[in-house]
């Protein structure tokens, strides 16, 4: 996540400075150039808001902490949890965080539901932590 936000702000960066290139080049092209950044900016803004920044394992939920909120995931709701392979980053049914598919995690809910109580697929900074601490949890979810 870290370089993915350095890549972002990096990108607001370069965005800015290529509108205030085109207004410097030419003056009439400031309206352009304010569209053009509003739109960059706000694409930027989306992005951040919607990617999880860290995962919480507690005796009672998982929390999927986003900059804005923290979604807690009930351990009851929870069917099983494993290793994922790198393609369920891209296309699994449910929701889909992993950021890094090679570290990828698939939470199998208890009835799924795409809009209620989805399968998740997560990417922990260290899978094989998650995974294990996930386990000593003792919850009764199989792993």
């Amino acid at each position: 996540m870290r370089v993915l936000r350095f890549v972002l702000l990096l990108l607001t960066v370069v965005s800015i400075a290529g509108c205030v290139i085109v207004v410097v080049a030419d003056p009439d092209g400031w309206s352009a150039a304010l569209v053009t950044a509003v739109a960059l900016l706000l694409t930027y803004a989306f992005v951040w808001v919607i990617l999880p920044t860290r995962y919480e394992l507690s005796r009672t939920h998982l929390g999927i902490v986003f900059p804005w909120k923290t979604w807690r995931v009930s351990l009851e709701s929870i069917e099983w949890v494993r290793a994922g392979n790198w393609w369920e980053a891209y296309g699994y049914f449910g929701m889909r965080f992993a950021t890094r598919p090679g570290q990828s995690v698939v939470i199998r809910r208890r009835h799924p539901n795409l809009f209620t109580r989805p399968n998740l697929v997560i990417s922990p900074e260290n899978r094989a932590e998650f995974l294990k601490a996930f386990d000593s949890l003792g919850s009764g979810v199989a792993s």
